[in-house]
């Protein structure tokens, strides 16, 4: 199985919390989101999207990662 990293850069990752399955299709884009309910965007400017269908939060560092269909650089759940 190939390395997971997120957004393809830094470090492979050795655990994905909340996930039973961890391969390298595990960060997704934009585009992707089943079923988006919230959206915000912290005070460093990291946007976060609930997505309810896939039982997760996405997170990018910036809202034009998001709006590019950049692969997510958090996932949590």
């Amino acid at each position: 199985m190939a390395a997971t990293r997120a957004a393809g850069l830094g470090p492979a990752a050795s655990a994905v919390l909340g996930e039973a399955v961890f391969d390298t299709n595990y960060f997704v884009t934009a585009s992707s989101i089943a079923s988006p309910a919230q959206i915000t965007i912290d005070s460093s400017g990291h946007l976060y999207v609930a997505d309810l269908a896939n039982n997760r939060v996405l997170g990018w560092h910036s809202a034009a990662g998001f709006a590019n269909n950049a692969p997510a650089d958090a996932v949590i759940g």
